[in-house]
């Protein structure tokens, strides 16, 4: 899988992390549904900054679930843990009259580039690379 800079940092800090809470809990251990407590109140102890507790779950999660495909635990007492962080994105979306308003402004080009990206949702990066496969 090939991540950019940006998301391997990112990995690094939540899995520095989980290293520092968890590193020395023995595989087994996971296998134990109480351990789901101790992840809880882990959560708990950062639902002050609500992102970053839903990171830390999110990275718990994906380590756990490798070491099951690995076959070195049976369960991920990670998986089901609710979300603390509830965005409102209702701000940022484009309303009908947005797109009328902006339309006028715009080259075909642009437009077309302006809705393809309000209908996929696409990140910058990821509209980037379409744009770069498509005049290939």
């Amino acid at each position: 899988m090939k991540l950019s800079d940006r998301t391997k940092n990112n990995y690094r800090v939540e899995l520095t992390k989980l290293s520092a809470k968890f590193g020395k809990v023995p595989f087994v251990v996971w296998n134990d549904q109480r351990m789901r407590a101790d992840v809880m109140a882990w959560r708990s102890e950062l639902a002050s900054k609500p992102r970053t507790a839903d990171k830390a779950i999110v990275m718990l999660g994906t380590v756990l679930s490798w070491s099951m495909t690995e076959g070195l635990i049976t369960r991920n007492v990670a998986t089901g843990i609710p979300m603390l962080y509830k965005p409102d994105r209702a701000a940022i979306i484009w309303t009908e009259a947005d797109w009328t308003a902006i339309q006028p402004h715009c080259s075909t080009e642009l437009w077309q580039a302006l809705r393809f990206a309000g209908l996929t949702g696409f990140r910058l990066g990821d509209l980037v690379d379409v744009g770069v496969e498509h005049s290939a």
